[in-house]
């Protein structure tokens, strides 16, 4: 976990057939009830296959214990 538990990042998978994001970005975010909550800015973006995803990048999202 990072130092303050506050999510830095966020692990997503691309299909074959979607665009991946790019810097500068703004993704809308929205509550359980479907409202918008935040916006969020792409600003640094790193690609990697799945296999090669490690803990240290999982753990940025703020996630608080292992699989």
């Amino acid at each position: 976990m990072n130092p303050t538990g506050k999510k830095t990042a966020t692990v997503s998978v691309v299909l074959e057939d979607e665009q991946p994001p790019s810097v500068d970005d703004l993704s809308l975010v929205l509550d359980g009830r479907g409202n918008p909550a935040c916006v969020i800015k792409t600003v640094y973006l790193e690609t990697v296959k799945f296999c090669d995803l490690t803990w240290s990048k999982v753990k940025l999202e703020g996630v608080q214990y292992p699989f």
